[in-house]
């Protein structure tokens, strides 16, 4: 990807259909109010050419055809070889997997649509990073139940296959009922060169380190 050129994951929540009354007003925690708005969502991607000055958007993926499905998206993007783009999407009842989408032409168009995966997910947001080429670095919650363990799994397919399946964590500090969250908040992953790549994770106060050595062209 040329150092101009910065593509940025989006979702928004286009709501009911028309016509939908709004629920009763209530105090917290507000949950009928946050499935009335936030429902519908959609995902794509800012793409812009010019260093960041001024972005355009592509995309308007969909999870499912109803109208009415509350969840939060929060997808993840990462360039594969040729110009594809590969996006996951969280998707919070739909049989407790991660979606995904691909673009074959930079960004620019994508399916009306995203597919089902067998990767598990709770609902949860998983990140992936790109080591060049097909390769690719999922970082993730593989539970459909629950937000443990944290675990990096390696593609060097293009997320076709993932032999390398690693278990950072099995739990959080707080036990078995703790849930590990957005732990890519903090996880930079580098590449420092072909064979080598560096994770730093951390969770609440505690920090793991993993580096991991993997052959990414064998």
């Amino acid at each position: 990807m040329c150092r101009s050129r910065i593509l940025i994951p989006f979702q928004h929540y286009e709501g009911p259909p028309d016509g939908t009354p709004p629920p009763p007003a209530e105090e917290k925690p507000w949950h009928k109010a946050l499935f009335h708005y936030v429902s519908n969502p959609r995902n794509g991607v800012l793409i812009s050419r010019d260093g960041g000055k001024t972005f355009y958007g592509h995309g308007n993926i969909r999870i499912t055809d109803d109208d009415r499905y509350h969840g939060w998206a929060e997808n993840s993007l990462v360039e594969l070889a040729d110009g594809r783009i590969g996006m996951v999407i969280r998707a919070d009842r739909p049989g407790g997997v991660l979606y995904y989408a691909e673009s074959s032409d930079g960004g620019k168009s994508w399916p009306a649509f995203a597919t089902k995966t067998a990767i598990r997910n709770p609902g949860s947001k998983a990140t992936l990073y790109g080591l060049g080429g097909e390769t690719v670095a999922l970082l993730h919650n593989p539970n459909p139940k629950h937000r443990s363990p944290i675990s990096l799994w390696i593609s060097f397919d293009g997320m076709k296959t993932w032999p390398y399946q690693r278990v950072l964590q099995a739990e959080s500090c707080d036990g078995p009922k703790g849930r590990m969250n957005y732990p890519d908040r903090d996880a930079p992953l580098r590449k420092t060169n072909s064979l080598i790549g560096e994770l730093t994770i951390s969770i609440g106060d505690q920090t793991a380190l993993a580096t991991e050595i993997f052959q990414t062209a064998a």
